[in-house]
C-alpha cells in the first residue's frame, strides 16, 4: 500500500510578514473582537468560497457545531464522522442530540461496496446526505 496516502502534512502553515503587519495592526487598534476587519473578512471569505454569506466564529468547535445546527441534526440523529480530526467533530453532533455512529476515512468509503452491510438501520437517503456531510 502507498505509504503517501497516509502522510497528512499537520502543523504546517505559511505565515508571511504581510500577515503579521495585518495582525500587529489589528492588536494596535481599537477592536481586538468584533471590530471591523471580522465583517470584512466575513464578506471577502464569503466571495472566495462563492456563499452568499459566511460567519466567523471563535474556534473550530464553535464552526463545527453551528454547521451541526445548519444541518438540522436532531436528537437520536446518526451523523458520519472522520476519525482524522478533534474530538469536536463528533461532539459537535452531540451538542445538537445526535450520535457520531461511524468513524471512516473517505479512502474507507470508496473501498466499500455494501453499505447496508455497516448501515442496516439508515435510510439509503439519510446515508447520501450524511456522507455528503463529511465530503462538504
Amino acid at each position: 500500500m502507498d505509504q503517501e496516502l497516509f502522510k497528512i502534512p499537520y502543523g504546517k502553515q505559511k505565515i508571511t510578514e504581510e500577515d503579521i503587519e495585518a495582525v500587529v495592526k489589528v492588536l494596535k487598534s481599537e477592536f481586538l473582537t468584533q471590530g471591523p476587519k471580522i465583517p470584512e473578512f466575513e464578506k471577502k471569505f464569503a466571495s472566495y468560497i462563492g456563499a452568499k454569506y459566511a460567519v466567523a466564529v471563535s474556534s473550530g468547535t464553535a464552526a463545527l457545531h453551528i454547521c451541526s445546527l445548519a444541518q438540522n441534526i436532531k436528537p437520536g440523529q446518526r451523523v458520519i464522522t472522520t476519525p482524522i480530526t478533534f474530538v469536536a467533530t463528533a461532539n459537535c453532533v452531540k451538542y445538537c442530540g445526535g450520535e457520531s455512529i461511524l468513524k471512516l476515512t473517505l479512502l474507507t468509503w470508496t473501498r466499500l461496496n455494501d453499505f447496508s452491510r455497516i448501515t442496516p438501520k439508515i435510510h439509503i437517503r439519510e446515508l447520501y446526505r450524511l456522507i455528503l456531510q463529511v465530503i462538504l
